[in-house]
């Protein structure tokens, strides 16, 4: 299997940015960042910028609205759009702001989104059901917005039995899209295997569960926080075994 894996940046650090420079230099590395990040926390934008100009890490920009709507936060388009504009060299994918669970809302914010980014973007497809999901592909292909790459968002809940999501893949797949599951790890990815075949990308933050829940002095590290974090997601990268598979088997498990 060959499927980029996005890690979800939940922040900036000084010490992830120094894990994400040593990292880049024996394996490709790509990240994703919410937007959500840059208005809270402004100095992100700093750090990124530092980050693309000394390593080769590539970058997917997303609205930041699974976020936003547990912290009760409102991601304007049109702000959102500029933002992406303004700062386009620094992203690699820009995400489309969609709305979990709602299908209509999300196809309404693409098109505004379209109309105000300047630059080809990733549209999600979104709903409460399996039909409402294919409702929204289908119409936002209808409307030009797939150019055969389209994220698939709100997997969450039951949403997440394997039953459910193969039979959404099932029925995507046959479109001849590329996709991108949003926050689906490696376990569970595992058990879609069927229809690797459709998915190019993912993104996942369970490399900071090395962090999280296993003492650091575990990963070998002790107080070192930014070797903490190379260590943590260079382990979960090496475990994926789907993302550079022939770099990573030859690079011994530190």
């Amino acid at each position: 299997m060959d499927i980029e894996v996005y890690l979800v940046m939940p922040d900036l650090s000084r010490a992830k940015v120094e894990a994400l420079m040593k990292l880049s230099v024996e394996l490709p590395v790509s990240i994703l960042m919410s937007y959500s990040i840059f208005k809270l926390k402004p100095i992100t934008l700093e750090r990124l910028v530092e980050l693309r100009k000394y390593a080769d890490v590539k970058v997917m920009l997303d609205s930041g609205a699974y976020h936003a709507v547990r912290l009760g936060l409102n991601v304007d388009v049109v702000e959102y759009a500029l933002f992406a504009s303004r700062h386009r060299n620094l992203f690699d994918v820009v995400v489309a702001p969609d709305i979990p669970g709602d299908a209509r809302a999300t196809i309404s914010r693409t098109i505004a989104f379209a109309k105000n980014y300047e630059g080809s973007i990733l549209p999600v497809v979104q709903g409460e059901g399996l039909e409402d999901y294919i409702w929204s592909f289908l119409e936002l292909e209808k409307l030009g917005l797939i150019n055969g790459y389209a994220g698939v968002g709100g997997l969450d809940g039951l949403k997440r039995r394997k039953s459910w999501l193969q039979e959404l893949l099932s029925r995507l797949c046959s479109h001849y899209v590329k996709l991108h599951l949003f926050g689906i790890g490696a376990r569970l990815y595992r058990s879609l295997a069927t229809y690797s075949y459709c998915v190019k990308s993912l993104d996942s933050g369970a490399w900071q569960a090395e962090i999280r829940y296993r003492r650091r002095s575990q990963l070998g590290v002790d107080g070192d926080v930014m070797e903490a974090n190379y260590r943590a997601m260079r382990r979960y990268l090496f475990r994926f075994n789907f993302h550079n598979k022939h770099v990573i088997s030859t690079l011994p498990l530190q």
